[in-house]
């Protein structure tokens, strides 16, 4: 460990589950806050394929950013992300806005047609890295 460096676990496994939403919560709190005083934050998982990047994606929301943008610069900065989670990172985002039903339907919408326009092997993704690690 790194005694000049703060973390933040927020140990939770992939393994395809819905994210709650107090996982969002306490991730783009502690993110907020962090960047209020002039910190660089990562977020980070394993192989940075789907938890880091849809906390990362939970905070860009939380920012204000618009989530195609958001993705489109997950993506250029991390090619193998598929954010898998982005889609109850976006719901728990605006709901905690007050969004109808109706906006939140119409933004994962955008999300399935980004998806759709974007598509990323993830599989493939997974056996490069685990390539990578075992050599």
């Amino acid at each position: 460990a790194k005694p000049h460096l703060g973390y933040l676990w927020l140990g939770v496994d992939h393994a395809g589950q819905q994210m709650p939403d107090r996982w969002f919560e306490i991730g783009t709190s502690h993110i907020l806050n962090r960047l209020e005083v002039g910190a660089t934050v990562l977020t980070h998982c394993h192989m940075g394929i789907n938890r880091g990047p849809s906390m990362g994606f939970a905070t860009l929301l939380a920012l204000g950013w618009d989530p195609i943008d958001a993705l489109d610069r997950i993506r250029t900065r991390r090619p193998i992300a598929y954010v898998a989670y982005a889609e109850p990172a976006l719901d728990w985002w605006l709901r905690s806005q007050s969004a109808t039903r109706t906006d939140r339907i119409d933004a994962q919408g955008r999300i399935a047609q980004w998806r759709s326009e974007n598509h990323l092997d993830v599989a493939d993704a997974i056996r490069r890295i685990r390539q990578r690690e075992s050599a």
